[in-house]
Order: structure tokens, then C-alpha cells, then sequence
């Protein structure tokens, strides 16, 4: 009681409190959201610093299971263009896989080790990525054209692999993949395009 005889006020139990604090929170969010709409979806920094601590680790772990996925892929593919399909090693096809693609996929390996993972991961896998897909175009024209279709289909699997396996953003990874589409379309540009100047190799 107080020193007047009457009771004090009730204090809110912790957990409630932290629950009218994390409604609060997330009614600002939704609000901020609507705000900004759809294409403009956004957390305040210091919100988005708290989502991703605690899963930092675990998404670092994701990246790197996917990373050696993505190598086995490349390596795996090797394999079945020069021994499955049996058809002529293609320079150009062979330069883009293990002169560019496979370099890339060892670096962004490399750098989800823990020490690098944090600072270095996201820039080098935004500058990574789209050099890989447009290598996978260069390929595609490259390919034969009974093997084209065959070829092509690879760009729905990096782009898959862009959106939801290498922990980018959906901006970054829409960016991404529309650079991939852009070189795609260059490729498909008329005989006079991509395409012709790269069958004519020796």
C-alpha cells in the first residue's frame, strides 16, 4: 500500500510487456510497408540488424551446403558434355567452365569460411554471379543446334540458384537475373548477333 492507505499500481508482468513492445514493433513494420509498397520493402537497419544476428550463422552454413552444390554442378556437367552427350569439346564452352565458372564458384566457396564469410561473402557473390550466368549465355551459344534447348535450360537452374540459395537479397538477386536475361537476349539477337560470331570458332 501506499504511504495514503491505497494500493499501488499493478505492474505489467514482463512477458506482456515484451509482447505490447514486439506488436507495437511489428505494427510499425506493417505500416512503414503499405507505406512504401511492394517494390519498396524495406526494415529500418537496426531491425534488420537484429533479424539477422542470431541467424547469421545458420545462413552462412545454407550458402556454403549451396556453393558446394553449385561446384558439384559445374564439375557434373563437365562430365556429361564431353562424356555423356559425346559430342566434340567446345573451346569456348570449355574456356567459360573452367576458365571462368569454376574460379568463381571456388572463390565464393572460399569465402564462406567464417573468417571472410560476413564482410567479403556478399559483395564478391553480387560481381560472382552475374559473370557466371552470362558465362552460361556464352555457353548456350556456343552449344550445337541440337543441344541448345539442352544448354538453355541451365539458365533457369543458375537463376533459381540466384533468387534462393546464395542468401542474396530479392533486389539483388532480380538485378542478377535480369543482367542474365539482357545477355541472354543479346545472344538471341538475329543471325548477325552473339550467336553467329561464336559458332565461327575454330
Amino acid at each position: 500500500t501506499t504511504a495514503h492507505g491505497g494500493a499501488h499500481p499493478a505492474r505489467p508482468h514482463p512477458k506482456a510487456a515484451r509482447d505490447v513492445s514486439g506488436t507495437f514493433v511489428a505494427t510499425v513494420v506493417i505500416r512503414e510497408a503499405a507505406r512504401r509498397g511492394p517494390w519498396h520493402l524495406a526494415f529500418p537497419p537496426e531491425l534488420e540488424a537484429e533479424y539477422q544476428a542470431p541467424t547469421a550463422e545458420a545462413r552462412r552454413q545454407w550458402v556454403r551446403l549451396s556453393v558446394c552444390v553449385a561446384l558439384t554442378t559445374v564439375l557434373g556437367f563437365a562430365v556429361i558434355d564431353h562424356w555423356v552427350l559425346a559430342r566434340p569439346s567446345s573451346p569456348v564452352a570449355d574456356t567459360v567452365r573452367f576458365g571462368l565458372q569454376l574460379p568463381l564458384v571456388l572463390i565464393a566457396l572460399a569465402l564462406t569460411a567464417r573468417r571472410w564469410f560476413a564482410r567479403a561473402y556478399l559483395p564478391a557473390i553480387t560481381l560472382a554471379a552475374p559473370l557466371f550466368g552470362i558465362g552460361t549465355v556464352v555457353m548456350a551459344a556456343a552449344a550445337p543446334p541440337d543441344q541448345t534447348a539442352l544448354i538453355t535450360s541451365r539458365l533457369l537452374l543458375a537463376a533459381f540458384y540466384f533468387y534462393f540459395m546464395l542468401g542474396l537479397g530479392w533486389r539483388r538477386a532480380l538485378a542478377i537475373n535480369a543482367a542474365m536475361i539482357a545477355a541472354y537476349a543479346g545472344a538471341a539477337a538475329g543471325p548477325r548477333g552473339v550467336r553467329a560470331a561464336v559458332l565461327r570458332q575454330p
